[in-house]
């Protein structure tokens, strides 16, 4: 793994990088109905259904597409900010989508800002009078600085962090199949 994880990076503003998408659709037309949650954007399963606290037939809800940071500003303390690699969709409009410049690696983006570092960082923003309600404003967000190094650099740390990813993913399933090896033998044994 090459050295491209240092700390001399220039600072910049999120808000150099990033553009909040404020684009709207009604449910039912060219867009899925999709979810935001800490583990991502997910079709709208029954879990996540509240349809019925709809009151109005026309509710606009909030258009994001493939590559926004989207994040849901009262559940940033749970970690629920991730990349869309979902693809065009519309969620609920209390959620917040930004597009990405397309000078910078998404992925990079990604990486930096669903660490618990970058969110305990920019949650100091976090402004409400209970705590179930506080929240992080789009605005606030953007006041944020990061550390951004050149792309071709940006490009590197991602193909060392998805490296990284495919390794923990292999490991993973390995350890799955000898888990249920050792479940068969242990059963097999006291039969």
């Amino acid at each position: 793994m090459e050295d491209v994880f240092r700390e001399d990076y220039p600072e910049i503003s999120l808000k150099k990088i990033l553009k909040e998408r404020k684009l709207y659709s009604e449910k039912g037309l060219e867009y899925p109905h999709v979810t935001l949650s800490k583990d991502g954007i997910y079709d709208k399963g029954e879990r996540y259904n509240r349809d019925f606290l709809v009151k109005s037939e026309d509710k606009q809800y909030k258009i994001t597409k493939l590559n926004d940071l989207c994040y849901n500003p009262a559940n940033l303390k749970f970690g629920v900010i991730c990349l869309n690699e979902y693809g065009s969709a519309i969620f609920s409009p209390i959620y917040v989508t930004f597009e990405i410049n397309t000078t910078v690696n998404p992925k990079y983006i990604k990486y930096y800002t669903t660490r618990n570092n970058f969110i305990n960082a920019v949650r100091k923003y976090e402004q409400g009078t209970v705590y179930e309600r506080m929240a992080v404003s789009p605005e606030d967000f953007l006041k944020f600085n990061i550390k951004l190094p050149s792309l071709d650099i940006q490009n590197k740390i991602v193909n060392n962090i998805e490296l990284i990813d495919k390794k923990i993913l292999c490991e993973t399933q390995k350890l799955d199949k000898l888990s249920e090896l050792k479940k068969g033998l242990m059963q097999d044994m006291f039969v």
